[in-house]
């Protein structure tokens, strides 16, 4: 998937806690997800995902996200601009 044609969101996910590494494990096998993070505070995984439009965003939610077991609650962010650390806008990996 070309990611200038994409949308980039990252996923917020409560889970119950004895359920956290099965979660992790579940969502670096979807294609979709580009990084999982476990995190402390509000949230207990962050996933970072990337899809083709919105549509697919919700049906990825739906069916991959929330149909988890132990996932108790999602929130999402959809990116609407991406920059680097040194202040750049993040360009696309160049092909081979």
């Amino acid at each position: 998937m070309d990611e200038k044609d994409s949308i980039a969101a990252f996923v917020h996910i409560c889970a119950e806690p004895n359920r956290v590494g099965e979660i992790v494990s579940s969502l670096c096998s979807c294609s979709n997800v580009t990084r999982v993070f476990s995190v402390t505070g509000e949230y207990d995984v962050i996933a970072m995902v990337r899809v083709r439009d919105i549509n697919e965003l919700h049906r990825f939610l739906r069916m991959r996200v929330m149909s988890l077991v132990g996932v108790k609650g999602v929130e999402t962010s959809i990116v609407l601009e991406e920059r680097m650390a040194d202040g750049e806008a993040a360009k696309p990996p160049t092909s081979k």
